[in-house]
């Protein structure tokens, strides 16, 4: 027997952590509720995040142009430098996630 979906809110992202892409926000899981979200953790370095994103910006892109579409949330473990210079190299239009750095 499958649980309602209600029933199994997603814990909200840490207020300390540092977001890219959207403008200065924060972002809470409790706005998206009744919403698909797709949370993909990748990094820069390794050459099968690389490969992946491509796809996941692509979705991001067909699936999350209205208001119940798909919500996707990068989350990234580095700098903000390396980060933010990889996003002028390969832009995302959707939220980063920065999880090892927090605002002081």
């Amino acid at each position: 027997m499958r649980a309602p979906i209600d029933t199994i809110p997603a814990p909200e992202f840490l207020p300390r952590l540092r977001w890219l892409n959207i403008d200065g926000r924060r972002l809470r899981m409790s706005a998206l509720r009744g919403r698909p979200v797709l949370i993909e953790f990748f990094d820069f370095c390794r050459p099968n995040s690389i490969r992946t994103l491509p796809y996941t910006k692509a979705w991001h892109e067909r699936y999350g142009s209205h208001e119940a579409g798909l919500q996707v949330i990068g989350i990234a473990e580095d700098s903000v430098g390396h980060v933010r210079a990889f996003l002028a190299r390969m832009p995302l239009d959707y939220p980063v996630l920065l999880a090892g750095t927090a605002h002081p």
